[in-house]
């Protein structure tokens, strides 16, 4: 849930960005710069005058390969795209996705978590001409050499380049790969690939290879709408049962059982295909994908399948329902603070608000509820402006009454639940 106060200002917490980067700097010399030295009989010898080195073949054909891959650049006059930027060396960076509007960086992307980077200088986030000017300085310059660069046959961009600070010293070999580039910076499969691998990222991270869910096919095939219970161990698909009846399932028409890691690649094979329709929501921690809508050709009936995944729980994995109910209270303490010292006992605000489930829109539409004097007075589509009604039982609630929902659910004991709240207001997110 978005959430703001109504006639409030807008504010942002910054993100502060810090990186800490260890250079480790070999030296050695035989005897100090520009001293004489002594031959074996004692007589001091002087040592002899070094030149400047003169550029190898190699360094001018290197110069000139980034300057035919410029010329390819400039030729397109692209100055607003996205790609992603995967560096490596002495340090240890994240793949980032990166968006250029205008020649200038608008935004950056974590693709291991999904948060939002500032386009400060703090990152190492380059635009493809500050890129070009990198490469340029690893050839340049004496201290740094530039091992190898590629660029994109096409546009000209760079595609790989690594450079090595000092031959023969440890960690320090810089390197970056420029993949996924796109000239549209709105691409939708850019950003459906990106958040695929966010998502992917999340699940691996949390190295869970037990686990058991629900799972729901929609599509032209056996079981159609009926949900199956799936259990993984290892990895590996160990029972598919009917989750209400207990029944064991042996067949299942379009292969074996799908894990998580076999949606993820079916989701990403399909957001691959050229005439595809893709649509994918992912769980906010762990990263697997609850809702997977794949139409593989839209010229072609019949090929459409939808997945439904719910209470997917790891094994030996149980709810403590008493710390629940505590911060839950927290939570409506918090926003009982805030109501009375931060709005005056006005309850006026205003938040955009989704319902997930197995039921008709208006789930999964954004919906912007304002609040005034503790009553909803508008509910409208938070794209369009458009207003929308409730749909059975599908009711949009002010924040106390989403505090009774909350408590409503934890005094049924479900089998798996999830809430969180806001750190500042308590507000239910």
């Amino acid at each position: 849930m978005k959430f703001r106060f109504a006639n409030r200002p807008a504010f942002i917490l910054p993100a502060l960005i810090v990186a800490f980067a260890s250079l480790a700097i070999a030296c050695g010399s035989d005897g100090p710069g520009g001293e004489p030295t002594s031959t074996a009989t004692g007589t001091p010898t002087p040592t002899p005058a070094v030149n400047p080195p003169t550029p190898t073949p190699s360094v001018s054909q290197q110069q000139q390969e980034l300057d035919d891959a410029r010329k390819r650049w400039e030729a397109h006059g692209i100055d607003s795209y996205v790609f992603v930027q995967r560096w490596s060396g002495f340090f240890i960076s994240a793949p980032i996705r990166v968006t250029v509007m205008n020649g200038s960086i608008s935004e950056i992307v974590n693709l291991n978590t999904g948060d939002m980077e500032v386009p400060d200088g703090r990152t190492r986030a380059m635009t493809v001409e500050q890129l070009f000017d990198w490469i340029e300085g690893g050839i340049q310059d004496e201290d740094k050499l530039l091992l190898e660069a590629s660029y994109d046959d096409e546009f000209g961009f760079p595609t790989e380049a690594v450079s090595d600070r000092l031959l023969g010293a440890t960690d320090t070999t810089l390197s970056v790969q420029i993949t996924d580039f796109s000239e549209d910076p709105d691409d939708v499969r850019l950003k459906l690939m990106s958040e695929l691998e966010i998502a992917r990222n999340k699940w691996l991270a949390g190295e869970v290879i037990d686990y058991s869910f629900d799972l729901t096919r929609s599509c032209f095939c056996s079981y159609e709408g009926r949900p199956v219970h799936v259990t993984v161990v290892d990895g590996e698909v160990t029972e598919m049962t009917d989750p209400i009846s207990g029944e064991r399932l042996f067949e299942f028409d379009s292969g074996p059982p799908i894990t998580i890691d076999q949606l993820f690649s079916e989701i990403e094979r399909a957001i691959a295909a050229p005439r595809s329709t893709v649509e994918v929501e992912y769980e906010r921690d762990l990263g697997w994908p609850f809702s997977a809508f794949i139409d593989w050709d839209s010229e072609l009936a019949d090929d459409v399948v939808s997945y439904r995944i719910s209470n997917l729980r790891q094994d030996h994995e149980t709810i403590d329902i008493e710390k629940l109910r505590r911060e839950l209270a927290d939570a409506r303490e918090r926003w009982a603070l805030e109501l009375q010292w931060g709005l005056g006992g006005v309850e006026s605000y205003e938040f955009d608000f989704k319902w997930v489930c197995f039921c008709p829109r208006p789930a999964g539409q954004w919906v912007h509820v304002i609040v005034e004097d503790g009553q909803i007075t508008s509910t409208t589509d938070a794209e369009t402006g458009e207003p929308v009604e409730a749909l059975g039982g599908l009711e949009y609630m002010t924040l106390p009454e989403m505090f009774n929902w909350i408590e409503e659910q934890l005094d049924r004991s479900p089998d798996h639940a999830k809430f969180e709240y806001g750190v500042v207001y308590g507000v239910p997110t």
